[in-house]
């Protein structure tokens, strides 16, 4: 298989190797795949979509969505920070066991919750922050780390950041289009200076990205024969 022989990205290029994965899943990408997107699309509240972006930290977006459907179960379909507030923390813990780590979300949702009773304008103002004003205002809130602020901030208010999971660092390591050492801020600011700040293609690029991790560029036995991009692969990592 022909790869990319340095690892020497212009910008350019990197572009131009987005565009090609945005276009490849284009059509394949389902919104049921994503809690974020998924919650948006039925008209969900902002504080409901959090309480989902939680949900969803490390596990499968499924996994989520079906604890955020137990949850909204027992507090009779509404999901506020009230109700959350109300109910006996064990019934919570039950409800969200399915997507793992219960007692660490519980205590994020409880946090979160009341922060939000407190701060009943909060959403509002987020909205009129800057990007960097409103990362650091949800950072504040235990249980909320970097992408969770940032899918939050882009998808509910369109918010030029670019969130990044595991799958979209394994990806661009993989390619070569950053260091190997490189953590989530770093590479956050790296795309930003590269691509152009319009949300809806930072959302584009975002989900293209996880979608090829997920599908094709997997953690463990890369189905690089495959995939669209492998002549430009520096196949980081790969066997």
């Amino acid at each position: 298989m022909s790869m990319k022989k340095t690892c020497v990205w212009n910008r350019e290029d990197i572009v131009n190797i987005f565009e090609q994965i945005k276009i490849y899943y284009r059509d394949s990408i389902k919104i049921d795949d994503f809690v974020a997107l998924k919650l948006v699309a039925e008209g969900a509240e902002p504080f409901e979509v959090l309480v989902g972006i939680i949900l969803s930290q490390n596990t499968s977006d499924r996994n989520a969505y079906r604890a955020l459907l137990r949850l909204k179960n027992v507090l009779d379909d509404v999901i506020t920070p009230d109700r959350i507030l109300s109910i006996d923390p064990s019934v919570i813990i039950n409800a969200i066991n399915v997507a793992g780590l219960a007692n660490r979300r519980l205590q994020s949702l409880l946090e979160l919750s009341r922060h939000i009773k407190e701060n009943p304008k909060f959403f509002n103002d987020l909205k009129n922050l800057s990007v960097d004003d409103a990362r650091k205002a949800l950072l504040s809130i235990y249980g909320i780390g970097y992408k969770t602020a940032d899918v939050f901030l882009l998808m509910i208010y369109k918010k030029p950041t670019f969130p990044i999971d595991t799958h979209i660092m394994r990806v661009l390591k993989r390619l070569g289009i950053v260091h190997e050492d490189m953590g989530y801020e770093d590479i956050r600011k790296f795309i930003l200076g590269v691509v152009e700040h319009n949300p809806e293609e930072l959302l584009s690029l975002h989900i293209s990205l996880i979608a090829h991790g997920r599908m094709i560029c997997k953690a463990r036995n890369p189905r690089c024969s495959e995939c669209p991009i492998n002549t430009k692969c520096c196949r980081i990592g790969v066997q």
